[in-house]
């Protein structure tokens, strides 16, 4: 059995995927890693990852939450990409997962957090994509760069219908989440605010559910 990475973002995503693979047999040939969230973050993330450690990866598997852009796949949705896209045009194919738990989707991977639902429905209409979400692109072409295949599991924590808060001012360069901008903004709109985290727990727990049935 081949040797995967497994990368999750770091937090939350991170911390429900970690408890899923603890109860699975040991010897499973996995190194699983928390990565940054954004394309830029992950980026230098992977540079200093391929110094640090130079042995080659034979499958990488990107796994966390994820927008939806449609109606029709809802929150708690678990998905898989068979292709992903970024806003600039550049395209990459990924290897689906085949497990009846999940659905076939085609990805976005924003370089922004899309939190607006006019512009969800609008980026589903222009790219004719699925889901959205932000480090993708970052896996995908250093992946592709080393011929290595990736696999994409995502669950849906959020639908096209509703705003969420704003988080981008909460995210810093280094692609971490800074408390007190997260605390303001969703103080700001305490609505949206509960629409996020009931989403991101009912997200989170089925991620956790998934993981634990593919791996």
């Amino acid at each position: 059995m081949m040797h995967s990475w497994v990368l999750v973002p770091q937090g939350a995503e991170y911390q429900a995927v970690a408890r899923s693979l603890s109860k699975l047999p040991g010897d499973r040939p996995l190194t699983l890693a928390a990565i940054p969230v954004g394309r830029a973050a992950v980026t230098q993330w992977l540079a200093q990852q391929a110094i640090q450690h130079p042995d080659p990866i034979e499958h990488i598997i990107l796994c966390g939450l994820c927008g939806s852009l449609r109606s029709t796949i809802p929150v708690g949705q678990a998905v898989t990409y068979t292709h992903c896209q970024d806003e600039a045009g550049q395209q990459w194919i990924c290897e689906p997962i085949a497990h009846p738990a999940v659905i076939p989707v085609q990805g976005l991977s924003s370089d922004r957090l899309v939190h607006l639902a006019a512009e969800k429905q609008k980026l589903a209409q222009t790219y004719n994509v699925d889901v959205v979400e932000m480090e993708a692109a970052a896996v995908l072409t250093y992946a592709h760069s080393q011929g290595i295949p990736v696999s994409i599991l995502r669950v849906v924590s959020d639908d096209a219908h509703y705003d969420l808060p704003d988080l981008t001012t909460a995210i810093d360069a280094a692609g971490n989440l800074q408390p007190m901008p997260l605390a303001l903004e969703m103080i700001r709109h305490p609505i949206a605010a509960l629409r996020l985290i009931r989403g991101s727990l009912q997200g989170l727990a089925r991620l956790e559910q998934v993981t634990r049935q593919i791996f």
